[in-house]
């Protein structure tokens, strides 16, 4: 099934912030992983694009249109002290996106906690 990619104009039922191509030639640029069958790879994008929404509550402003899928496009987000267009999808998030791709497609929990501590055993009697 072929992506359904978010534009800024909340795109309802959206999947990604790019398409295969532009996501083909970002991780080549960027020796990022992407599984080389289509259909993997879009589902390696569709995890990336879901995996990104867990960090919304660290995010400015809030989503534009009630119907999107995504935490972009948002208004009232200021980058450089600029005001960014709340129809805008920047290029940051669909490296995240890839990035995050990358992640689920090397094993890697990407939204997952690392505190230092470990559990060196475990015991339950009775």
């Amino acid at each position: 099934m072929t992506l359904i990619v978010e534009d800024g104009t909340g795109v309802a039922d959206a999947d990604s912030y790019v398409t295969l191509g532009e996501a083909r030639v970002i991780a080549a640029n960027y020796g990022l992983n992407l599984p080389v069958d289509d259909v993997e790879a879009e589902v390696e994008l569709r995890k990336g694009y879901l995996g990104l929404n867990a960090n919304e509550p660290e995010l400015q402003g809030y989503r534009t249109y009630t119907q999107q899928t995504g935490i972009f496009p948002r208004s009232e987000v200021y980058k450089n002290c600029e005001l960014v267009d709340s129809t805008a999808i920047p290029q940051s998030i669909k490296m995240a996106q890839l990035y995050q791709s990358d992640a689920y497609s090397n094993g890697v929990d990407a939204n997952g906690v690392d505190n230092g501590q470990e559990i060196s055993e475990f015991n339950v009697q009775g």
